[in-house]
């Protein structure tokens, strides 16, 4: 995470806190960013999401890395998905459009 997001991390970070009624020291904050700022904040906050869903207890920073290794970022989905998928993309079906009306008009 870039330090621009720090306060936004703390934000994060203070609202799971309060979901498990625990108070944060700015000493144990400051440890939290140290051990997690050098993922990228989409991942951190995918993480942070889960382990709200998932932790029984307030998640140590092992757990939030943890959770952030199963982040994928979302894809384009023509890249996903490839020629010949069989599904088309919005331009497929402008350019699929169109020729079916010009042959109408013929």
């Amino acid at each position: 995470m870039k330090d621009t997001e720090r306060s936004t991390f703390e934000k994060n970070i203070t609202a799971l806190a309060e979901i498990y009624g625990v108070e944060i020291s700015h000493e144990r904050m400051a440890g939290y960013w140290e051990l997690l700022k050098d993922l990228s904040f989409s991942s951190f906050s995918y993480a942070v999401r889960i382990a709200g869903q998932s932790c029984k207890f307030f998640p140590v920073p092992a757990e939030i890395r943890i959770y952030a290794k199963d982040y994928r970022p979302p894809q384009d989905l023509s890249k996903m998905l490839g020629e010949g998928s069989g599904v088309l993309m919005p331009g497929e079906v402008k350019r699929k459009l169109e020729r079916f009306y010009k042959k109408q008009m013929v």
